[in-house]
C-alpha cells in the first residue's frame, strides 16, 4: 500500500511553512479516507524527542493510518541539472497527491527532471515545481495534472509568483535566447537555480 508523504524545512526547531503542509496533509487524508490524526503534534513529539532544535534537517513524514517520521541534516544545493521529459501518463491522485507512488517521475542523464504533459505544457520537477524568472516576474504553470506545493502555494499566497501556462516550444525557445531562468522549488530546499539541458 502507498503512503502520503510530507517532506519539511526544519530550521532551528521551526518546520518552515508549517501550517501549508497541514492543509495540504489533511486534504489527503481526506481524499483517501485515511484516519485522521494531530499532524502537528506528532511533529512536535519528533522534534521535541530528538532535540532537533539547532541546524536545518529535512523532516519526512510517511502516513497510511501508521505514522513514520525521520529527519536527516539538510544539505543545501544552490545549482541542479535537469532534463526536460514527457510525463508519462499516470492516475491523477498520485499526481495531485504526494505519494510514495512516484514510477510516473522518470529520470534519465540526471537525477533531476523536468516534464511536460501530452498536450506539450510545461508541468513540474520530479521534486518540485518550476518557477519561471523573466524580465517582468517570477511565473509558475497552472494546476494542469500537477501536485499543487506546499512552498508555490506558498509564494502565490504571498504575490511572488503569478500563475503563467507555457507550451514546450516557447519555454525551449525562450531559455535557448536565455529570456528566462529557471528555478526548482519546493518547502525543503526553497529556491534552486536549474541547468536544464535540452
Amino acid at each position: 500500500m502507498f503512503s502520503l508523504i510530507e517532506t519539511m524545512r526544519l530550521d532551528n526547531g521551526e518546520v518552515k511553512r508549517l501550517s501549508y503542509h497541514k492543509k495540504r496533509i489533511d486534504g489527503a487524508i481526506h481524499h483517501f479516507k485515511l484516519n485522521v490524526f494531530d499532524f502537528e503534534d506528532a511533529l512536535h513529539s519528533y522534534i521535541e524527542k530528538n532535540n532537533l532544535y539547532i541546524g536545518i534537517y529535512k523532516l519526512r513524514v510517511e502516513y497510511n493510518n501508521d505514522l513514520k517520521i525521520t529527519h536527516d541534516l539538510l544539505e543545501d544545493k544552490e545549482e541542479i541539472d535537469a532534463n526536460l521529459l514527457k510525463m508519462e501518463s499516470t492516475d491523477s491522485d498520485y499526481l495531485e497527491y504526494k505519494t510514495t507512488v512516484r514510477s510516473q517521475y522518470v529520470t534519465t542523464t540526471y537525477p533531476f527532471a523536468l516534464y511536460y504533459d501530452s498536450k506539450n505544457r510545461i508541468t513540474e520537477f520530479n521534486i518540485g515545481n518550476v518557477v519561471v524568472k523573466e524580465a517582468d516576474g517570477y511565473y509558475t504553470p497552472r494546476e494542469n495534472g500537477l501536485l499543487n506545493g506546499v512552498m508555490r502555494q506558498f509564494l502565490i499566497d504571498s504575490g511572488k509568483i503569478k500563475l503563467r501556462d507555457y507550451t514546450l516550444d516557447e519555454f525551449i525557445e525562450l531559455y535557448h535566447e536565455k529570456k528566462i531562468e529557471i528555478y526548482l522549488i519546493n518547502s525543503l530546499r526553497e529556491w534552486v537555480k536549474v541547468n536544464l539541458h535540452v
